[in-house]
């Protein structure tokens, strides 16, 4: 026994999938948009945030840091 559907409805079908595939899609890519807007934001905090540290040391804290990055 074969078992036959009706053209017009896995056209209805196959359309169907299509549009929910696509809507699906848009929602992964607000989703993913948005996290990475709050990443972005996130590291403007902290580099903002580590600047104003840095620009707050003393002459003592910078040739530290000198050597640091020497050795």
């Amino acid at each position: 026994m074969v078992f036959q559907i009706p053209r017009q409805r896995v056209a209805a079908l196959v359309d169907s999938w299509a549009t929910a595939a696509q809507q699906q899609a848009c929602r992964n890519a607000m989703v993913a948009s948005t996290a990475l807007a709050r990443t972005r934001a996130q590291r403007i905090v902290v580099e903002e945030f580590l600047a104003a540290r840095l620009g707050h040391r003393d002459a003592a804290s910078s040739t530290d840091d000198a050597v640091q990055e020497q050795a």
